[in-house]
């Protein structure tokens, strides 16, 4: 009898390791290197690693992109080291965060998508599914993981909320606001297709210009 496979709809599998100082790689086992959210039931920035997936049975995954709005992390402090501290985030990557158009920080989520699609320390592999037959070739491996990509929020391809105050803080200066026009639009939805995002959620928390909660 062959062991069930499972498919999960919504997964940060990369957030973790681009924002958080304790995680460099979506293959680490999150449990062993922040064994306290196990315990307090805290898991911050992560739905799972690819290593704990693939234990679970799980073969298809639905990987959302997500740069946190700059605005939440201003409305929560202004002090870009706090949040850090709270949050255990690396301080670098909070500061640009803060300060650059959240389509520059997808585009860096992306690469590292890119980066670890290898296992470096074992046999595993990330298929990025373009059409239906990369489902066929991920599950043909037992060590494959078939990844259809999504991008969570119009605020990632830059169209974010366009009434956001930007916090003074010594030393920092701004991206400023992508030009919420058609040309534009075309254009990044251009380059999600190019990269093989098959599904964009384009409301999320924070209300943005692109898109509202009815």
């Amino acid at each position: 009898m062959n062991s069930p496979r499972f498919f999960d709809l919504h997964v940060h599998s990369t957030l973790k390791p681009y924002m958080l100082s304790a995680v460099d790689s979506p293959w680490e086992d999150y449990d062993k290197a922040t064994p306290e959210e196990r315990v307090r039931r805290t898991p911050k920035l992560t739905q799972s690693d690819y290593k704990k997936l693939l234990r679970s049975g799980t073969r298809v995954v639905c990987l959302a992109l997500h740069p946190i709005e700059r605005y939440l992390i201003s409305a929560f402090t202004t002090r870009p080291l706090a949040y850090a501290l709270v949050f255990r985030m690396r301080l670098e990557r909070v500061r640009q965060v803060l300060q650059s158009n959240p389509f520059t920080i997808l585009q860096q989520e992306y690469n590292l998508f890119q980066a670890y699609r290898k296992q470096p320390d074992g046999p595993g592999q990330v298929y990025l599914v373009r059409r239906p037959e990369d489902l066929d070739t991920a599950l043909a491996d037992p060590h494959g993981l078939a990844v259809i990509l999504a991008i969570e929020g119009a605020h990632a391809l830059g169209f974010e909320f366009r009434s956001y105050k930007f916090p003074k803080i010594a030393g920092f200066s701004y991206d400023g606001f992508t030009p919420l026009d058609r040309e534009t639009i075309r254009a990044r939805l251009s380059w999600a297709a190019q990269q093989g995002v098959q599904l964009i959620t384009l409301v999320h928390m924070v209300y943005n210009h692109l898109a509202t909660p009815a």
